[in-house]
């Protein structure tokens, strides 16, 4: 059974003739004429591209700090709770407290 190659090391290049030379790649980007670029929108216009803002960047919202709470109680209360949060289509518990809180602020205390 061959090893697939796997364990042989590869040579870093031609002992003969040393490592690539790519001292005759340019090092900038040719210049552009408007006309050139133009044309190029153009015919990218005419097959349908549609220019979606390069070079935006969103920003993510910073997130808001969070903290964890574990709470033990009667197993009646408990359930009630989660049932509760369930019954109002909540996804997380803490939706369920920020109810609590805004009726406990609406009655003025």
């Amino acid at each position: 059974m061959s090893g697939y190659g796997f364990g042989s090391k590869k040579p870093a290049g031609d002992k003969a003739t040393g490592p690539m030379d790519l001292g005759g790649l340019p090092s900038s980007l040719p210049p552009l004429k408007r006309e050139d670029e133009a044309r190029a929108v153009a015919v990218g216009e005419s097959l349908g591209f549609v220019d979606r803002g390069q070079g935006v960047r969103r920003r993510k919202p910073a997130a808001i700090p969070s903290v964890n709470l574990y709470v033990k109680g009667p197993q009646d209360i408990i359930q009630w709770f989660i049932d509760y949060t369930d019954a109002q289509g909540h996804s997380a518990y803490w939706k369920s407290i920020e109810d609590f809180k805004r009726h406990m602020e609406g009655e003025g205390r």
